[in-house]
């Protein structure tokens, strides 16, 4: 049985977050859910354990599982049904931008340190670095470059 992300990405403007559009596709990546939130892979860096989702993002409870709440109208590639998202059934999280890249450095020295120390482990961030390019097209596409008004809040389902 497999576990995939949910999540969408978030813009601050003005006082308000704003959900907005990514090139990034949200794939099955066990390194990355390592990364984000401990899921699936113990053995890279993590930036920390879930801490829920974020008290001003609107959702609705169906099925035990919330749905993100899309404002009306918004042309949103990922919506389901009538302008909402599902967020998965576990394990969410969210972080700005500021914070996802503040842990880039630590994730790498961790894939090296292991490297070091367990011969013919094979190092991979490959997908890593897909992740990190495609926050920075995110950036460019809105044209705010604070990383602290980004975020992005996730869940997973398995």
């Amino acid at each position: 049985m497999g576990c995939d992300i949910h999540g969408v990405f978030q813009a601050k403007v003005g006082d308000e977050w704003e959900t907005i559009n990514s090139p990034y596709n949200w794939e099955r990546d066990y390194q990355l859910f390592g990364f984000l939130a401990g899921v699936r892979d113990r053995n890279v860096y993590s930036l920390g354990d879930p801490r829920g989702l974020p008290d001003d993002f609107p959702v609705f409870m169906q099925h035990e599982m919330p749905y993100h709440i899309l404002k009306p109208n918004l042309n949103y590639r990922k919506s389901y049904g009538e302008n909402v998202i599902n967020m998965g059934d576990h394990s969410f999280g969210w972080f700005t931008f500021e914070e996802i890249f503040a842990g880039r450095q630590k994730f790498i020295d961790r894939q090296n340190h292991i490297e070091a120390n367990n011969p013919g482990y094979l190092k991979f961030y490959g997908y890593m670095e897909y992740f990190f390019n495609q926050l920075e097209e995110t950036m460019k596409m809105c044209g705010i470059e604070d990383k602290s008004r980004y975020r992005m809040v996730f869940g997973f389902d398995s």
